[in-house]
């Protein structure tokens, strides 16, 4: 899939195909909707078969093998219900979780998307036809909005043997013991930073008015310059050799984030 990223930063929107546009929704929106709400419409395109069964390793290569991505395993009766539950920590199905996406994203209606028994879901109101590659497509265009990526810790290597197995369950304990336990950094810490980062003024209503994309990108280029201007204190304070630093502008480590 072809993302025009600076579009994308500037209008807050992703070309999908001629019928459909994917949203890049506003801060001012998420803080409305609340986090862990729009969490539930970005984790079902972009988490996957192989994070959700991470923890039961003795199994994750099977189910993996089996169900490759969430759309093959929403159509299996069973995994349906069961990973709709994992994710959403409720009684829906993934085929709801998806039908929610799917709208949330478009700005279009959750009755809007019928699934069917042929594998494949669709939008009766443009005629859209979703199959296991345009969902593909459409998650990685949802990874790209949200900058969601895959905590590779938590991920369980594959094909691992009796012994490596038992070693990755502990280690797996122990990692997501020490994540629970990290301070969360919400999304109004965030807001605070970008303010208080800022070199002029920005208001909290021009920040909510920023779409998701365009806030993330800006906080990384302040959190860079920010590092810079230490960085060089550091360089140019005569009691530190500095022979052997190299520093470098933070315009040269600027750029598009992008999911890939």
């Amino acid at each position: 899939m072809d993302i025009n990223y600076t579009s994308l930063l500037l209008k807050g929107i992703i070309p999908f195909n001629d019928k459909v546009k994917i949203y890049s929704p506003t801060i001012d929106e998420i803080t409305t909707l609340g986090e862990e709400k729009f969490s539930q419409y970005v984790k079902p395109f972009s988490i996957t078969i192989r994070e959700l069964y991470s923890g039961m390793a003795e199994i994750v290569d099977q189910v993996e093998e089996a169900f490759p991505t969430l759309w093959d395993m929403s159509f299996d009766k069973e995994g349906n219900k069961e990973i709709g539950n994992m994710i959403s920590q409720s009684d829906r199905t993934l085929h709801q979780l998806f039908a929610k996406g799917f709208a949330y994203w478009t700005r279009l209606n959750e009755e809007d998307f019928q699934f069917l028994s042929n594998k494949k879901a669709i939008c009766k109101k443009l005629n859209w036809v979703i199959d296991k590659e345009e969902y593909l497509n459409f998650s990685e265009c949802i990874r790209a909005v949200t900058l969601s990526k895959p905590n590779e810790d938590l991920i369980a290597p594959k094909n691992m043997s009796k012994a490596q197995l038992r070693i990755w369950k502990n280690v797996y304990k122990g990692r997501v013991r020490k994540l629970s336990k990290e301070q969360k950094v919400e999304l109004g810490d965030k807001i605070l930073i970008l303010q208080g980062s800022s070199a002029s003024y920005i208001s909290f209503k021009e920040i909510g008015e920023m779409n998701y994309y365009q806030f993330n990108n800006l906080l990384k280029v302040f959190m860079e310059k920010e590092y810079y201007e230490q960085t060089l204190q550091i360089y140019t304070a005569y009691k530190f050799d500095t022979s052997d630093m190299e520093l470098k502008n933070w315009r040269e480590k600027i750029s598009l984030q992008k999911n890939i």
